[in-house]
């Protein structure tokens, strides 16, 4: 953990990058707290622009363009970690695999 501190203190590329994850990951878990109804609501006219009510505006169906933010945050970083997951234990486990037969070809 100390080594990774330094490493931040030393490579602002990582702690901006890192900084920036974390807040995505800030933005997914207390969804519920930024948002009050439905992403997929219509909740005005189409093709409305910023304002006090809607900070992004609105789509051309009328809905919230703030609200999908932030649900598609929570989405997108559901998607991507899992898929970073499912990678990690392919590779891993093709890894012992392929391990194991070059082992196996080695004692022929």
């Amino acid at each position: 953990m100390n080594g990774f501190l330094k490493l931040l203190g030393r490579n602002k590329k990582v702690a901006f990058g890192l900084s920036i994850v974390l807040f995505y990951i800030g933005i997914a878990l207390s969804s519920s707290l930024l948002t009050e109804h439905d992403a997929n609501k219509r909740v005005a006219r189409p093709h409305q622009a910023p304002s006090a009510e809607h900070v992004l505006g609105t789509t051309r169906m009328g809905r919230d363009v703030y609200h999908q933010f932030i649900q598609g945050t929570s989405t997108s970083l559901a998607v991507g970690f899992s898929a970073g997951i499912i990678i990690v234990i392919v590779g891993t486990a093709l890894g012992f695999q392929l391990a194991t037969l070059a082992v196996s070809l080695m004692t022929l």
